[in-house]
C-alpha cells in the first residue's frame, strides 16, 4: 500500500515559497500579526501591504492564507 503524502506530493510551505520568491526577486518580506484587531495577518512587500490571511483559532493558519494570498498577487504582478 502506497501513501498518500510523499515528499513529492508534499510540496512546500506556503511562507517557505513566499520568503524564497521574494529573496529571488530582491523584495523584503514582513508578516505583521494582527491577531488582536480581528485574528488576521498581513504581509507586507517592501513596506507596502501585499496579502492578509484570517483564522480564529490558530494564528499557523492565518499565516499560511496571508502567504498564500500574497503569493497569488505576486504571481499576477
Amino acid at each position: 500500500m502506497e501513501p498518500f503524502i510523499s515528499p513529492k506530493t508534499l510540496g512546500k510551505h506556503l511562507a517557505i515559497k513566499l520568503h524564497e520568491t521574494s529573496k529571488n526577486k530582491g523584495l523584503t518580506i514582513k508578516f505583521k500579526d494582527s491577531w488582536d484587531e480581528g485574528w488576521t495577518m498581513k504581509v507586507f512587500i517592501n513596506g507596502q501591504f501585499i496579502g492578509k490571511g484570517e483564522c480564529d483559532h490558530k494564528k499557523e493558519v492565518a499565516h499560511n492564507r496571508a502567504a498564500k494570498n500574497a503569493l497569488k498577487k505576486l504571481k499576477e504582478t
